[in-house]
């Protein structure tokens, strides 16, 4: 093979793996835009936790050295209530996290403002993915910066 013919396959490799960190950029950066932008509406306020009834869901873990592990998950009907604008609202939230409620007095939810009746848990998720897309996205465009030298 003559060292033209290898020069070319070098730069054509280089050109595609180019091309494909161009596309993950753009990928995550259109994915970091979205999820950071997404407005909430909901308004985060304390409740206090008038009756609850949990669900104890245990699921057995066995490592590859034979290590057994438990993770635990709580599957809860919260009754709650709260006040918005000098105003007493009562309902009930349903959970499947690995939070036992039972040990608080106090949970944390949002409301929406415009029917202070819907409720949920908070929600972060939007945010923290927001912010790992933009770091791959800036990662992914040093490695194509990398990749032109």
């Amino acid at each position: 093979m003559s060292k033209f013919s290898v020069n070319l396959q070098e730069k054509g490799s280089k050109n595609a793996f180019s091309i494909l960190l161009i596309v993950l950029f753009i990928i995550f950066l259109v994915l970091s835009i979205v999820f950071l932008s997404k407005k909430d509406n909901y308004i985060k306020t304390t409740a206090d936790i008038k009756n609850i009834n949990c669900k104890e869901v245990r699921t057995k873990h066995t490592s590859k050295r034979g290590i057994v592990t438990y993770s635990y998950k709580y599957n809860c009907n919260i009754n709650v209530t709260y006040n918005i604008k000098d105003k007493k609202y009562e309902n009930n939230i349903k959970t499947n996290s690995s939070t036992d409620y039972r040990k608080n007095k106090k949970i944390e939810i949002s409301y929406d403002p415009n029917n202070p009746m819907n409720i949920r848990l908070p929600i972060t998720i939007s945010k923290v993915a927001g912010i790992i897309f933009s770091v791959l996205a800036f990662l992914v465009f040093s490695g194509f910066i990398a990749n032109l030298k």
